[in-house]
């Protein structure tokens, strides 16, 4: 009886954490999660609001261009986020079915965390000196603190009104 439960207990945790990656990266398209990620690079171009227009226009389509590979890699994320489930939910249960799974997952994620870190390497080299200290700083705070379009130190406050300036 203690076995079933420590296997229940096991199932569940492991069903929970891959619930919550695949719900991370099926954010990526949209607004960030307040520091959700270890990886402050998750959704850079979306720090990239503090550009000026015209600097955006260069910028942007070269993010655009260089994270397609990441990308195209969420299909195949997703295929293996149920490949996982589905070895979970499997009877008789297949220990060596989840493994080869996870560890599929596994190579897909760390793929497109080297695909997105290729990217950003690619595109900091076509920013200033200034501009990358900007990108560092907002990749510096949690990411639900500031407007993607307003420039990072002009944060609202609690009340939603601009902070001062502080230079």
């Amino acid at each position: 009886m203690r076995n079933k439960w420590l296997v229940g207990g096991l199932i569940a945790s492991v069903v929970v954490n891959l619930l919550f990656i695949g719900f991370i990266f099926g954010r990526i398209g949209m607004m960030p999660l307040p520091g959700m990620s270890p990886d402050p690079t998750v959704g850079y171009g979306r720090m990239l609001g503090f550009l000026p227009e015209d600097r955006r226009a260069v910028v942007m389509p070269l993010v655009r261009e260089r994270m397609h590979d990441v990308m195209g890699n969420l299909r195949t994320l997703r295929t293996q986020q149920q490949a996982v489930l589905d070895a979970l939910k499997a009877d008789p249960y297949d220990k060596d079915k989840l493994a080869t799974a996870l560890a599929a997952l596994r190579a897909t994620l760390a793929s497109m965390q080297e695909s997105s870190h290729r990217s950003l390497v690619d595109v900091a080299a076509t920013l200033t000196p200034d501009e990358r200290k900007h990108l560092a700083d907002a990749m510096r705070r949690p990411q639900f603190h500031h407007h993607p379009m307003m420039p990072p130190g002009n944060e609202p406050d609690r009340d939603g009104a601009p902070a001062p300036p502080h230079d």
